[in-house]
């Protein structure tokens, strides 16, 4: 059983982080090749990728470093990105704060709409009182 290349070792770790299937699955659903046969080429030791898989690998998996990516070198993740965790709570945060201003404004709109609508029923029943007298 031959060895797989260490680029194809990283593309297993991306695939593993990610919790994507196979590599059919990266390549067709994820990187959007009609077969898988770029990435297993790269199974070959010696064998590179090329600019396209780097780019695709780039813009779909934007944590990666695609330098630890090329060569080896360095972590998985660019920097910061193991705090996630910190930024979708910051990120959630800021959904709450705005759904709580939205709420408010909304509140206010109604307040008004239910001030206008009262105001309009009393000018029917003087209409309607004024027309039966």
């Amino acid at each position: 059983m031959t060895q797989n290349s260490p680029l194809f070792e990283r593309i297993m770790e991306l695939i593993r982080y990610y919790k994507i299937k196979n590599v059919s699955e990266l390549a067709r659903v994820y990187l959007k090749y009609d077969s898988p046969e770029k990435i297993n080429r790269l199974k070959v030791d010696g064998r590179y990728p090329s600019f396209e898989i780097i780019l695709d690998i780039a813009n779909t998996f934007e944590k990666i470093d695609i330098n630890w990516f090329v060569t080896g070198r360095g972590k998985m993740l660019k920097e910061g990105d193991s705090n996630d965790k910190n930024t979708a709570f910051d990120q959630i945060e800021k959904y709450i704060a705005v759904s709580f201003d939205e709420i408010k404004f909304l509140r206010g709109h109604v307040g008004n709409l239910q001030r206008e609508n009262s105001d309009l029923v009393q000018i029917v029943k003087s209409h309607v009182i004024s027309k039966n007298s």
